[in-house]
């Protein structure tokens, strides 16, 4: 362990070492859990690289220099929080690289990630977050600046590995082929399409991209929470609405389901929402000579932030307990939940990001707007009933004895006047007409100073 010590020393940032520990789930270099003996300091991964397997370690490191600087950055971005969970650093040494050679091998030092955990077996659950995480690692590097280096030739080039398979089928050394001849026919029928990435490749027809390549559960780490907080909460939310037990663990289910997926969803959406944004303001920049124009885009753009996806989530199994617990509330929101977020675009700029603000505006939002939907219900029924009659499209029809209503639109301050002020006949329309009329001016007077201002400061 001394050696250990020694090698620790060599990144200066490291500070008191208070134990190490080997870790012995790796395969190929050696790891060790480095604790420190203050609790204000982070714990340490050390390990010595195999440099048998990844011979060029500069280029080694290099690599996931670049890779965890474009990922820190895509995170920092978005205005992630705790990005030090969702992305490695790696610590300088004395020679100001992130590895150290100490004359007989290469070593490497990471902050240690707290609070999560490894799994070796797959469940249908951990099989499809790895999914979701590695598809979202790779979205994340397709557009990385500069172009990795090559660490071990051809490990994953399809044309060469099956050359290397031929020859060994042709040498027959060890005379097994006739028990394995059903596989190696089964790889012959599907070689041209295994080696197409490779042809497509030298054709111009597909770039390069990084990819992880050894995708399994066991090489990502998970939150040591998981989502069983969002189930217990969905199945209480079931017990307090009295529904039988199949319900119950259903609505359970279902809760954690829409709490893990419905942020994500969005972030996805943000992402692919991003581009058309930049682009548009270019192009606003080039035509108008500067002029600033406002220009109307989806509430998608507003409801990515990170104030508005941690404010959904916990705000999510708080609508469904108020819709158990209100009094004379009639809408149970479980298919709305997805419109949860859609509270908030016009908040965010009052609360200026702050999370505690927005969870209490959207709290008393969310009471309003449920009895807003129990109000709307019997016209917005006899809608969708109208729509189901004339399209007969299963989406649009509400079972017998039921119903509708939608938490993004329906619980809306705006939607409920219009439909409170239609109902008023022409008298409301006149009003309606009139309030827009005052809301047109008052935006209109509102851009004329804008650009008033903008016009002096740059004078």
């Amino acid at each position: 362990m001394e050696n250990l010590k020694k090698i620790i020393k060599q990144f200066p940032k490291v500070g008191e070492v208070k134990e190490i520990k080997a870790l012995t789930s790796g395969l190929i270099n050696q790891t060790y859990l480095v604790k420190s003996v203050s609790p204000e300091e982070p714990d340490y991964v050390l390990q010595r690289i195999n440099h048998l397997i990844f011979t060029n370690i500069e280029m080694l490191q290099h690599n996931i220099e670049v890779v965890t600087r474009h990922i820190r950055q895509k995170l920092e971005a978005r205005h992630e929080e705790d990005i030090e969970r969702k992305v490695l650093h790696f610590l300088p040494s004395t020679n100001g690289k992130t590895y150290f050679y100490d004359g007989e091998g290469y070593w490497r030092i990471s902050i240690f990630i707290p609070r999560s955990q490894t799994l070796e077996t797959v469940t249908p659950e951990s099989s499809y977050l790895a999914g979701l995480k590695f598809g979202e690692f790779q979205a994340m590097l397709a557009d990385v600046p500069e172009q990795l280096g090559e660490i071990i030739p051809d490990f994953h080039n399809m044309e060469f590995r099956l050359k290397q398979l031929r020859e060994a089928v042709s040498a027959n050394i060890s005379g097994r082929l006739a028990e394995v001849q059903d596989i190696v026919d089964a790889i012959e029928k599907d070689a041209d399409t295994m080696c197409s990435a490779e042809r497509f490749y030298r054709e111009g027809k597909l770039p390069k991209r990084i990819c992880h390549c050894d995708t399994k559960v066991s090489n990502m780490l998970f939150d040591e929470n998981g989502k069983v907080l969002c189930v217990i909460v969905g199945m209480l939310i079931g017990w307090a609405a009295q529904l039988d037990i199949k319900k119950i663990l259903f609505l359970g289910i279902t809760m954690g389901a829409v709490m893990e997926l419905i942020p994500r969803i969005t972030s996805l959406f943000i992402e692919g929402l991003k581009p058309i944004s930049e682009k548009t303001s270019e192009l606003v920049k080039s035509k108008f000579n500067g002029k600033k124009v406002h220009i109307g885009m989806s509430p998608a753009l507003v409801i990515g932030h990170p104030t508005t996806l941690v404010a959904s989530v916990i705000l999510i199994p708080v609508s469904l307990a108020l819709a158990v617990f209100l009094p004379g509330n009639q809408f149970l929101p479980l298919a709305s939940l997805a419109g949860m977020f859609y509270l908030f675009p016009m908040v965010l700029p009052f609360t200026k990001g702050n999370v505690l603000k927005t969870l209490i505006v959207g709290l008393v939002t969310l009471i309003i707007g449920l009895y807003f939907v129990t109000d709307m219900a019997p016209d917005f029924t006899l809608a969708a009933n109208n729509v189901y009659a004339e399209t007969h499209d299963p989406a649009a029809r509400i079972p017998e004895g039921f119903s509708g209503g939608a938490l993004d639109f329906a619980s809306s301050f705006f939607g409920w006047t219009i439909y409170r002020g239609i109902k008023l006949s022409y008298l409301g329309g006149a009003l309606l007409t009139l309030v827009a009329i005052a809301l047109m001016l008052i935006n209109r007077r509102a851009i004329i100073r804008s650009e008033k201002a903008a016009k002096e400061t740059s004078m």
